[in-house]
């Protein structure tokens, strides 16, 4: 996808989607269901800077012809550090959430897994989590840490689903920035793509930058 010019505080960022992924319009009624989804989620934690979905899906879903979406993902800012910066090296700031989130990481997660079941059965009520899994970090390189979630899903129409989740925590002008990418579970091989995929959209945001 073309990248789009951002401004977070006082600086530009050019920021771009995985290819194969559309926009989510606020316009549509379906995607400003999971837009105030993920506004609700964040209010006072994150800013929403951008979200964004498979474009296949997202046309069956705009249509109604399928009752969720699967592949998604979406670009946080801490509302703390939207007009703010911190004076830090991007090495230092990964090597020390490194170090952060092996010793307290499941603590900070799963304070925030029941804030989002609660979300999630209140905007997208046909949508059910019966379980979310912790995955703790996954890998890390010079752009990012990478950490997962798996989730098991029931919808309204009775079938049953996994999701899993990827957050990789980033830093860039001074700002932690967070990219997010789900998709639906099929199995290991699953994880190893959706990570490769993340990790490369995250080199490429930030050679943009």
């Amino acid at each position: 996808a073309k990248a789009e010019s951002v401004v977070i505080g006082s600086d530009h960022y050019s920021l771009n989607i995985p290819k194969g992924y559309c926009f989510l319009k606020p316009s549509e009624p379906s995607d400003s269901i999971v837009i105030k989804f993920l506004n609700d989620g964040n209010k006072g934690i994150n800013k929403v800077i951008m979200s964004f979905a498979d474009c296949g899906q997202l046309k069956l879903w705009r249509a109604g012809d399928i009752p969720n979406l699967n592949d998604f993902g979406y670009i946080l800012v801490p509302t703390l550090y939207v007009h703010k910066k911190i004076n830090i090296s991007p090495k230092k700031y990964l090597f020390e959430m490194d170090k952060l989130y092996n010793s307290q990481g499941s603590k900070i997660i799963n304070s925030g897994i029941s804030r989002a079941e609660a979300l999630i059965e209140k905007h997208l009520p046909s949508v059910k989590v019966n379980e979310t899994k912790n995955l703790g970090v996954l890998s890390k390189d010079s752009h990012a840490l990478y950490w997962g979630l798996l989730q098991h899903l029931n919808t309204d129409l009775g079938k049953s689903k996994h999701v899993v989740g990827l957050m990789a925590m980033s830093f860039m002008k001074g700002k932690p920035v967070n990219f997010y990418l789900w998709k639906e579970y099929l199995g290991n091989r699953t994880i190893y793509d959706l990570e490769q995929l993340t990790a490369l959209w995250v080199t490429d945001i930030q050679a943009a930058n």
